[in-house]
């Protein structure tokens, strides 16, 4: 079940900084890929923080899909964590074995004002 899937590319990733948040829910990591997107370099210089954009279909980011039954309860402390800068959004993204799956990943939220020159 998708409620159950977070494709994480960023400081919730496994091994980074905010990767407690995820933990602490309990769930499983595994590498994962999210193809047709790429990392907004002025974005992450203006926020600090990654973000993905839309892009090209070769695109490619690297990642994890974080799976946990518990995910379905948990979805307001990480959009709270998330802030109003991203949107939740679903996406297909590729295991490694090339399975492919629904997953919720978090965008850069276009509406979000923030100067990028």
């Amino acid at each position: 079940m998708i409620e159950h899937r977070l494709f994480v590319y960023g400081t919730l990733k496994f091994g980074c900084e905010n990767d407690s948040i995820l933990k602490e829910i309990g769930g499983d990591f595994k590498k994962a890929t999210l193809f047709g997107f790429a990392f907004d370099k002025k974005w992450e210089s203006k926020t600090g923080y990654p973000g993905l954009i839309a892009s090209h279909a070769k695109s490619k980011v690297e990642g994890y899909l974080f799976t946990s039954e518990k995910l379905e309860h948990n979805w307001r402390i990480i959009d709270n964590f998330e802030t109003n800068m991203y949107n939740r959004t679903e996406v297909v993204i590729e295991l490694n074995n090339n399975l492919q799956l629904a997953a919720y990943t978090y965008l850069i939220n276009p509406n979000f004002k923030i100067a990028i020159t």
